[in-house]
């Protein structure tokens, strides 16, 4: 035997050796040893009893579903930690064990096998060979799920029994069975269909048969007429070429005389270009000589304008030798003049030096100037510095109390944005507001808008709570203090403008207590932190609404920590609040059973925009502080203003008199300039003296240069005269010889005149012809293209693709005229059989039904054939099956109705199934009890029984199959619930019986409390939860003493 196949003969093996956590929902890190047989895990509510049973789930694989809840695995992280770790030893071999790890943070889980990184899969392969099934209600049963094994229909019972217990393969003989007999359904389904539709085609085959052999007959006839039609075609072209050929024999010949006419004319042709070329050379010299004889012209032109021009010269001469003599004879009193200007601006300049003083004193006032205004210009500008710091500042005070009074103006702004929100959501309640606002001079008492525009949330997050238990209808409802005016404003909305409005009536006169009935300091152990009643504010008589019709000073809400202690939270709070849900509680007054409705909290919508107070008023302290920091600095800016002006007028005197100085320095430099251009006019005056006979002499020699110049140019007219003379006569010798050349050739035309007609009618001719015969020539290609598509391509040519259709021309009439009476003939006789449309189609989907009548008939022998082999199939599974499954109700049977009679009352299980046994989704295992002596054995269902009830049926069918068990454990959550003392001390001893056996398999069973007097074996293994933040650490709590402590009290009573 291989040690694997020992490894799971072992019994002990799967069974849990220790469990290990570390910040888990509410442990910091402990250690939990269970025993081989039963381990009782007991301690008071919220300790951590339940903590242990989620362990070993989410520590084998499972969810958080499988707890029978929702959400993420994160809540089982210990609040203010980012990761929690699981690890659990289960037995592998009598020396071995197996090892797994989950370490998890919000996101992510982390696998290890062994101390090696596996992943979740792997795990999942261990725990499916070690026969652990987490969702199996049959092995694993949470506190949250007892109910849904009640819930459990028979069929799903059946499942997981069969996983749970009795041969391992039995599970898998039940799928098998399903599996086969769906496919077994759906063969006879295909083979049904197939069937008809064989039948169907079959009819539809016979019925074509007739029709085709008359479309065949027509087939042939009207293959013929193709035939003929090919034949007619190719004569036709054939003889359209032979008309072609003629035609362009004529052309040809034609052509020909061309050619010979042609020949005939060439020395002609050729003598006339010779004298063509020549008589263009003499033209091109009569050309060439008219340019020259222009262009001598145009110099000729150009020399006698250049004549006249020095004839305009000398006169200018004379007038400049003129000019020049009087300026001479008046220059002395023009010297004079200029010595008596020059001297009057002497003596100017004496009086204004002795007024202003000289540059060099005008120069140094204003340096002295410049020093003075440089240092006051300094002063300016220190204190325009200071002001523009002051000012920089003032401007930064006002930008943030701009942004400051914008951000208020927003946070204030909610109002308006709550009436848009309810425009959108509701037109009638909005446009009731807006009558309401212009017609509230009409009510004698308040009447106040929409609660969603009055109730302000003192933070949006609390917004969902309010939305999750106000109802719509009360949030966009009108609050009236007076009935009076609700009667009236009920009159105007709806009976007059038609408007679906909600108003209710709200005396705020009327006494009515705010102060919770429980005070939330006892209650904050359980997570609660406030009651709704204060996170809102809102006029007193809306509040005065809201407490007495949804009493919000009674409703607490709180943190996550809620969720984990719904069981103990008091059942006097019959309504209240997690972040995600809304709890309701209702308790039975017969029983006192406590049922809890959850609820998920809506996403906020109308109240999620609130008024931030706090902000506000922050902002309005922030502007305060900044407008008393904005006259701080105005005072200090003022007096430097004025400073500031005093010293830029200053300032400005100072500046006006360093210009004054310039003036006066401008006049005295003006002066000194003047009388310096008057001395050098002196100077220029006496410099440009000459004498009148040099004058005159020199004007005489510019006169003879430019009389030279015009004896040059009167001797290059004459030459140009002669060259153009000589050029002339050059040019009418060729123009002669240009006449002589165009007489000869016109004779020489003259003489070729009837030839060259003969050429020009015979390419007329010729022209003609080929015109003629383009048309032919298309149309013999259009006939030559005709016949090759109706012969798909072939010609005569072509001698092997063509002579299918030369052997069936062979057969058919040789004229155009034997050939249309054989179509005329053949075209009767076609109409004469019926025309059944689509012909080709009616014989394509005659063989097409043939193809599937056969294809259906081999389709059909094919699914029998399976079909045959699957119900062998289910009748050999099905043999060992049955009477397998029979055999273990049976036992379970035994075991629950005697566990049942011992309790003095009535159980049977039994097997059933629908109408046709074959049916094996239908199979089930029913439930059948009876508590009371007066009752009748009643079917097992969450309706029927109750909670008591079901939980001690639950136990006892647990309990039935716990010795034909092939699980390595069990675990069962407070089962016990709602048990009457009794019956939950016959459960226990059921259980502690059942679990002493060396076989049996592992057993967890929690409960927060144990009857007296209980019996126990040595086979149990009894925990004691007690964890809580007020409990003494471990290492500082003694057992041994806390016994002796509860011995001694005893003792004294």
């Amino acid at each position: 035997m291989s040690s694997k196949a020992v490894n799971k003969s072992f019994k002990d093996r799967g069974t849990i050796t220790k469990i290990y956590l570390k910040n888990f929902t509410s442990y910091n890190e402990v250690v939990f040893t269970p025993g081989r047989n039963l381990n009782l895990v007991t301690g008071p509510n919220g300790t951590g009893k339940s903590t242990l049973v989620a362990a070993i789930a989410l520590g084998l694989g499972g969810n958080v579903k499988t707890m029978g809840k929702s959400g993420y695995i994160k809540q089982y992280i210990k609040r203010g930690e980012d990761t929690a770790v699981i690890e659990i030893e289960l037995r592998d071999t009598p020396t071995k064990v197996i090892k797994i790890n989950r370490t998890f943070t919000e996101n992510k889980s982390v696998w290890k096998l062994n101390n090696e990184s596996v992943s979740e899969a792997r795990i999942a392969e261990v725990t499916d060979d070690l026969n652990i099934q987490i969702g199996n209600l049959c092995q694993f049963l949470p506190q949250d799920r007892v109910k849904a094994f009640s819930e459990m229909d028979p069929k799903q019972l059946l499942l997981n029994t069969e996983q749970s217990v009795g041969d391992p393969k039995l599970y898998e003989y039940h799928q098998n069975l399903i599996q086969y007999r769906r496919e077994q359904k759906q063969l006879e389904e295909d083979i049904a269909q197939r069937n008809s539709m064989l039948d169907l085609h079959t009819q539809k085959y016979q019925a074509l048969e007739e029709t085709v052999s008359g479309i065949k007959e027509r087939k042939v006839i009207k293959k013929r007429i193709m035939a003929l039609g090919q034949k007619r075609a190719w004569i036709v072209y054939d003889q359209s070429r032979k008309s072609l050929t003629q035609a362009k024999d004529k052309s040809d010949t034609v052509a020909r005389k061309i050619k010979q006419l042609k020949q005939t004319l060439k020395p002609t042709v050729e003598l006339k270009a010779e004298k063509e070329i020549q008589i263009r050379k003499l033209k091109l010299s009569i050309d060439n000589y008219a340019t020259k004889i222009n262009k001598y012209r145009s110099d000729y032109k150009k020399i006698i304008e250049q004549l006249e021009n020095q004839h305009a010269k000398i006169s200018e001469i004379r007038h400049e030798v003129k000019h020049d003599i009087e300026v001479e004879n008046r220059r002395e009193s023009t010297i004079t003049a200029a010595e008596t200007q020059k001297n009057k601006l002497c003596n100017d300049l004496r009086i204004i030096t002795e007024e202003l003083g000289t540059v060099e004193s005008i120069n140094e006032k204003s340096n002295d100037l410049s020093r003075s205004l440089q240092k006051q210009r300094n002063i300016v500008g220190a204190l325009a510095e200071e002001m523009t710091v002051l000012r920089q500042e003032i401007d930064k005070n006002n930008r943030s109390v701009a942004s400051l009074q914008h951000e208020h103006r927003q946070l204030s702004d909610v109002a308006s944005k709550r009436l848009n929100l309810l425009k959108s959501r509701n037109q009638d309640a909005w446009k009731g507001v807006i009558w309401l606002r212009e017609n509230i001079h009409k009510f004698s008492s308040p009447v106040h808008e929409p609660m969603m525009l009055n109730i302000q949330v003192k933070n949006e997050e609390y917004a969902k709570y309010f939305e999750g238990m106000i109802a719509t209808r009360d949030l966009y409802a009108f609050v009236c203090e007076d009935k009076n005016d609700m009667n009236l404003l009920l009159t105007h909305l709806r009976e007059e403008q038609n408007l679906v409005v909600n108003v209710v009536h709200s005396d705020p006169h009327e006494q009515y207590s705010s102060r919770p009935e429980i005070p939330i300091e006892s209650i904050r152990r359980y997570g609660f932190q406030e009651y709704l009643s204060s996170l809102i504010e809102a006029p007193p008589t809306i509040m005065k609404y809201l407490i007495t019709m949804y009493s919000i000073h009674n409703i607490p809400i709180g943190t996550e920590v809620v969720e984990d202690n719904i069981e103990n939270i008091p059942a006097k709070l019959q309504c209240y609040l997690s972040p995600n849900n809304i709890y309701s509680v209702k308790v039975s007054r017969y029983t006192g059973d406590k049922s809890i409705r959850t609820v998920r909290l809506p996403k906020p919508y109308l109240l999620s925009m609130v008024v931030d107070a706090g902000k506000i008023r922050q902002i309005e302290s922030t502007i305060k502080d900044y407008e008393r920091r904005q006259n701080d600095l105005l005072t200090q800016l003022r007096p430097i203003e004025q400073k500031h002006r005093d010293a830029e007028e200053e300032n400005t005197k100072l500046r006006n008199a360093k210009n004054q100085c310039q003036l006066d320095l401008q006049q005295v430099q003006g002066l000194n300039s003047r009388i310096n251009l008057a001395i050098q006019k002196l100077q220029q005056l006496e410099t440009e003296r000459k004498n009148i006979e040099d004058i005159k002499a020199a004007g005489k020699e510019r006169i003879m240069n430019v009389i030279k110049k015009q004896m040059l140019m009167y001797t290059k007219c004459n030459s140009l005269a002669d060259e153009a003379l000589k050029v002339n006569i050059e040019s009418e010798t060729v123009s002669m010889q240009l006449t002589v050349l165009q007489k000869e050739l016109a004779n020489e035309l003259e003489e070729t005149k009837i030839i060259r007609e003969n050429l020009r009618v015979a390419e007329i001719e010729h022209h003609d012809l080929e015109k003629q015969l383009q048309p032919l020539k298309r149309e013999t290609e259009r006939l030559y293209d005709d016949a090759m598509r109706l012969t798909d391509g072939a010609n005569p040519q072509d001698t092997a693709r063509f002579k299918p259709f030369k052997t069936a021309f062979g057969k058919l009439p040789g004229t155009i005229e034997e050939i249309d009476e054989a179509l005329q003939t053949a075209q009767a006789r076609v109409y004469c059989l019926d025309d059944h449309h689509g012909g080709e189609d009616i014989l394509r989907d005659y063989e097409r039904t043939k193809e599937y009548v056969e294809k259906l008939k081999q389709e059909i022998e094919t699914l029998s054939i399976k079909l045959e082999v699957n119900e062998q199939k289910i009748e050999e599974i099905r043999d060992i099956w049955l009477p397998l499954l029979q055999e273990l109700v049976e036992t379970i049977n035994g075991n629950f109705s005697k566990y049942f009679t011992s309790l003095g009352c009535v159980g049977e299980i039994s097997l059933g199934h629908g109408e046709n046994p074959m049916d094996f989704e239908e199979y089930e295992i029913k439930i059948r009890v009876k508590f009371r002596d007066d009752d009748d054995l009643k079917d097992f269902t969450k309706e029927r029984q109750s909670g008591g009830e079901r939980s001690v049926t639950t136990a006892i069918y647990m309990i039935s199959l716990q010795e034909l068990s092939r699980v390595p454990f069990r675990c069962v959550d407070e089962i016990n619930q709602a048990m009457d003392a009794v019956n939950e001390r016959r459960v226990f001893d059921l259980i502690v019986k059942m679990t002493s056996k060396a076989d049996s398999a592992q057993y967890f069973l929690l409960t927060p409390k144990l009857l007296p007097n209980l019996k126990y074996t040595e086979q149990v293994r009894v925990h004691i939860v007690f964890n809580g933040p007020y409990v003494v650490p471990w290492n500082r709590f003694n057992t041994i003493d806390y016994c002796d402590g509860i011995t001694a009290d005893r003792n004294r009573k």
